[in-house]
Formats: structure tokens, sequence, C-alpha cells
């Protein structure tokens, strides 16, 4: 995930890199990953990906350091205004399209919505509006369109399985299901039709914080091994904090989960 290939001293962790998003092409090169999920955080046009400028210069910088950028981050979205039946929520639903498009032209084959916080899909009201704001929208959306979630697995398939058609795919975040106290490993057995992305990330049970990648209480092997039995194949994405170095944090998490997946 863009980000966290940076210091960004005062900022949040999920937030646009503007001083140094070039710099994470090579960042991510050297230490051995293949791809950067690119993030939105705001409406405004000063990121990258929504020039034509900003654009070749990804595909400049992808192409010298064979890094892929083929998914997005939409956490602009993370405040609920989507749904909002007003000037503002026309706003972001105006940018949702927009933005698709634009990635679209940098290759970005999905753009994930944060459907947590205050866009969290929690009543069947929200949902309902949801489903409503995504079906008007879908013929215009230039990429997949996947959620994440803070839905339990039966919950959230029963909501997609309600979609007429172009049904939305799951970004699973495997440390926020542990937080959540749900089972990655029965939630996977349920949802990986759907999955298309999975972040990441360690975090301890009970709303607990975020850790090293294999220090917290995400069940890594079990669930690994739970989407190479069902044939899983997708992007794995680290969406894991920087804590006092970005590049130590990134090595030690790389290095635990890539023996895992390849093995």
């Amino acid at each position: 995930m863009q980000g966290r290939l940076s210091e960004k001293p005062g900022q949040e962790l999920q937030s646009f890199p503007h001083a140094e998003w070039k710099e994470e092409f090579s960042r991510a090169s050297n230490i051995g990953f293949g791809a950067l999920e690119w993030l939105v955080d705001d409406l405004s046009e000063s990121n990258p990906i929504l020039s034509d400028t900003g654009r070749n210069e990804i595909f400049r910088l992808s192409d010298k350091n064979q890094i892929r950028v083929e998914s997005l981050c939409a956490h602009a979205f993370i405040n609920g205004a989507l749904l909002e039946e007003s000037e503002k929520g026309e706003m972001y639903r105006a940018f949702l399209v927009h933005l698709s498009v634009e990635a679209g032209k940098a290759g970005v084959s999905q753009l994930i919505l944060p459907c947590m916080e205050q866009f969290s899909l929690n009543t069947p009201e929200k949902r309902r509006r949801f489903k409503q704001v995504y079906q008007k929208l879908s013929g215009r959306l230039h990429t997949a369109i996947l959620l994440e979630t803070d839905l339990a697995a039966e919950e959230l398939m029963e909501f997609l399985d309600g979609f007429e058609k172009k049904t939305p795919g799951i970004c699973y975040d495997l440390g926020n299901a542990v937080a959540l106290g749900f089972n990655p490993v029965y939630e996977l057995e349920m949802l990986h039709p759907y999955i298309q992305e999975i972040h990441i990330k360690d975090r301890e049970s009970k709303r607990g914080p975020s850790r090293r990648v294999g220090e917290g209480h995400t069940p890594f092997p079990e669930a690994l091994e739970t989407l190479k039995r069902q044939g899983w194949r997708g992007l794995c994405v680290f969406e894991t904090p920087v804590f006092d170095n970005w590049e130590t944090e990134a090595r030690s998490n790389l290095s635990f989960i890539q023996p895992l997946i390849t093995s």
C-alpha cells in the first residue's frame, strides 16, 4: 500500500505520500515487492493518477522498476458521503466515476471502497442505499469495485447475492477480520469466490492494535493455506504500519509472508 514505504512525520498512515511517491517505486522493487496499491485519500486533483502528466510518470516508474499498479484504495470515501442524498453526496458520486475513469487510464483494474467506520454498511438501510447508488453508477465505472467491509461473512454473502448485475467483489483484510472477532479460515472458505484481493495485516483480537506481521493474532499459515487449497489467485497487499522505520517493517513483513505464499 502506498505510504508504507515513506517517512511521513505528522501525517496519517493512510495518506498519499506526496513528497516521496516516486521513490516508493524503487524502494518497493529493492525490497522485493511486485506491485504498489495506489492510494487516494481526498478529492483533490493533485493526486498524480488524475492527470495525463502524472499517469505518464507512473508508467515510466512502473516500467523502470518492474512494479505494477493494478489496484487503488479509495480511502477518500471512508466518510460515508457517497451514500448521502445531498449536494455533498452528488459530489462524491461524481468523483467516484471520475476516479474510476482516470485510474482505468493508468491500468488500474480494481478500485477498493473502504466500507467501514462512517461508511459501514451495518444496517439494512445503508445496504439498500449502497445498492441503489452502485447500480446507478456501475455502467459508468471503468474499474471493478471491491468492497472492504466490517460485515460478517454470512451477512456479506447475503448482501452480495442481492445484486442484479455487476456484483462487486471483496477485498478481505485478514487483520481487521481478527480484530472484529471473525474466524478468517471459516470466512475465506465461504467468501473465496468473491474475493479478488487480500490485505495483509496483523492485529490483536478484540479490536486490538496492529502489530508487525507475525506478532499479532492473525492466523497467517492457516489462512493462506485455505486460499491455496481453494486455488485462489489474486493480489496480496500489505496494509501494515511503519512504526519507527518503514524499511525495517517492510522487510520484516515480507520475509514472514513470502515463504507462506511460495511454499
